[in-house]
């Protein structure tokens, strides 16, 4: 895999565009010269920026863990953009690009022989692009860009993040998820086994039940029951049939007592005819009342005349109402007074005529009054003998009512003796359909019983399975077989930075206090004193330069095992301040590993503020900073 081109466009101190070569560049030493603050000398400058912009298009992670928008060029403040050209190893040819602020652009593309890969989401293209160069950030850090300060060190790193990597390197990812899968399966099968045994467990206890019900007792206790109820049944008919006895001969009287009724409807009493008083009593009366009114009002009229004559002397003719002489007044009082005298005389002839006639009325009256006690007197004597006959006519009624209720009681009483002596002892076959139903639930268990030793079966075989992905199993296996690799590698490049003086070793596992093994990565690290004693510390013990030296070893033991077992062979390495926290003697010997390294890949860039061994590199490359931007300067062989 070759990283051939680095287009760069307003990223970090880079304004504007510019192009890095990275294929076939040899031993290059990257110098910075900050030119707009000399006492900064060359930091600042933008040399590590030329490689972080790799790193953040490739992998999509802002260096140093900034904010997003912080890689933007502030004077350009937007269309940040980098690409990188690669060649896989098969030949194919692909950019990866990645822009920020850029127009309606926002996040990675991906082509490979000129196909579109990218995809709609951005981590997915991201799994794309690691896919397709065979790693991801930890790797690219841990055997392409050892950065200054934004690098994961294999040797500094816990015992979970080395299993993580060198899972990732050795491409363990697989195991890991077989051996989920395993767990899930082992899991689904421990359960179907407790489930299966539950199952045969309810069954043998339902068995026992079943064997336990005492079905002898019953059936005597249900023909005991049959018997009781039938003497209740009988005992109710005898019962009812006494009741009978008296009700019979009550409800015989019915017919009779019909017959009575209807002959008493025609002997009801005959109410009296109303009368009235004779017409001509009544008119006769009706006229002497009116003389007498007619008498009475003559007499006060003329009286009240007369009265008027006394007291004035003068008056009116009654004839003709003329005024009239008191001669003629005299004569007319007379006649009046005899007129007065003539009604006043017949009034107690009228009087007695009308008592007359009360005395005919009321002898009428007394007369109906008679007649109409006399019916009453007939209609409560025909209502009392009603009454007693409808009582009687009830009571036969009632009685012959009973008796259907009661024969029909009887009749019930009887079909139920009937339907429980042929009834069959319902136990007799609730026996032989339990014996039939344990015979079942019995073949039943047989056949779970084989169900649970075929899953038990597979039970083991998952958990071999487990065992085998588990940290004693496969993984372990080749973490061992491939370790030692790795550890060849790292103590090759220790010696070699060391002077042969230091050597490690690695330990996969580690037993915890419970005895317990678990997959550890356990650095050992190893010295020969000047005694000839070998001494053995942990690897935070020993001072800055020397943990230096062995990290640096350890890291590129991992470079030259990823690319031992890569897909994809990796031609480009950079390091960032190789030299950093060394003595001269060790930094001779970091020129010296880089010489041998350069055999093994075709571009190694050092980037450091110290031209000190500028003699030793082919090339030198110089970011300059100037006028608040840094541009590239390059320059063949090992001077400027």
């Amino acid at each position: 895999m070759k990283f051939q081109k680095l287009k760069i466009q307003n990223y970090g101190s880079f304004n504007g565009e510019h192009e890095f070569g990275l294929d076939d560049r040899g031993l290059v030493l990257v110098l910075g010269e900050n030119q707009d603050e000399p006492r900064a000398n060359a930091n600042g400058a933008g040399k590590s920026t030329l490689f972080e912009a790799l790193d953040w298009c490739i992998t999509g992670e802002v260096p140093r863990g900034d904010h997003a928008d912080s890689i933007i060029n502030e004077i350009a403040g937007k269309d940040c953009a980098v690409s990188v050209a690669v060649v896989s190893d098969t030949g194919e040819s692909g950019e990866i690009a990645r822009y920020r602020k850029f127009g309606k652009k926002n996040g990675p593309t991906f082509t490979v022989a000129g196909v579109d890969k990218t995809a709609l989401d951005a981590s997915e293209t991201q799994k794309r692009i690691d896919e397709w160069l065979g790693l991801d950030r930890d790797i690219f850090h841990a055997s392409i860009f050892f950065a200054q300060g934004d690098t994961w060190r294999f040797a500094d790193g816990t015992d979970a993040e080395r299993v993580s990597v060198l899972t990732r390197v050795l491409q363990l990812g697989e195991i890991d998820a077989w051996l989920e899968k395993a767990k899930g399966l082992a899991a689904t099968t421990r359960a179907e086994t407790e489930k299966k045994q539950a199952a045969l467990d309810r069954l043998a206890a339902e068995i026992g039940a079943l064997e336990r019900v005492d079905l002898k007792k019953q059936s005597d206790d249900w023909e005991l029951w049959r018997s009781g109820k039938i003497s209740e049944l009988q005992s109710q008919i005898a019962g009812l049939k006494n009741q009978l006895a008296g009700l019979y001969d009550l409800s015989a009287t019915l017919p009779r007592l019909d017959a009575r009724w209807t002959a008493m409807a025609a002997q009801a009493p005959v109410a009296p005819p109303r009368l009235s008083l004779p017409e001509d009593l009544l008119r006769s009366e009706a006229h002497t009342q009116q003389e007498m009114r007619v008498c009475d009002q003559t007499v006060r009229s003329l009286r009240a005349e007369l009265a008027e004559f006394s007291r004035t002397g003068m008056g009116r003719c009654p004839k003709c109402r003329q005024q009239v002489s008191v001669e003629h007044l005299q004569d007319e009082i007379k006649k009046m007074q005899v007129e007065i005298d003539a009604h006043e005389n017949a009034l107690p002839r009228l009087t007695a005529k009308l008592a007359e006639y009360a005395e005919q009325e009321a002898r009428f009256r007394k007369g109906q009054a008679e007649a109409d006690r006399q019916y009453k007197e007939a209609v409560r004597a025909y209502n009392d003998q009603r009454d007693q006959l409808g009582r009687a006519l009830d009571q036969a009624r009632n009685a012959s009512a009973q008796c259907v209720v009661i024969n029909g009681s009887m009749q019930n009483a009887e079909k139920q003796i009937v339907s429980l002596q042929a009834e069959q002892n319902p136990f007799q076959k609730k026996q032989a359909e339990m014996l039939d139903q344990i015979a079942a639930l019995r073949r039943q268990g047989e056949q779970g019983g084989r169900e649970l030793d075929e899953i038990m079966d597979r039970e083991g075989r998952i958990e071999f399975w487990v065992e085998a992905f588990g940290p004693k199993g496969l993984k372990n296996y080749i973490l061992d077989t491939r370790l030692q690799e790795m550890t060849d590698a790292a103590n090759h490049w220790i010696k070699l930075l060391t002077g042969g003086t230091f050597w490690i070793r690695f330990e996969t596992q580690t037993k915890g206090r419970s005895g317990s093994l678990s997959n550890k990565i356990n650095i050992r690290v190893f010295q020969y004193a000047k005694d000839g004693r070998v001494v053995e510390r942990n690897y935070k013990s020993w001072s800055g330069g020397q943990k230096a030296r062995v990290s640096m070893g350890i890291d590129f033991g991992l470079s030259r095992l990823v690319a031992a077992r890569a897909t994809n062979k990796h031609s480009l390495l950079i390091l960032d301040e190789a030299f950093k926290h060394l003595d001269r003697a060790g930094k001779e010997a970091v020129v010296e590993m880089l010489h041998e390294l350069q055999k093994e890949k075709s571009s190694v860039f050092v980037i450091d503020h110290d031209s000190e061994f500028q003699a030793a590199f082919e090339n030198v490359v110089t970011v300059q900073y100037k006028n608040q931007r840094s541009n590239i300067k390059e320059a063949c062989g090992g001077s400027q």
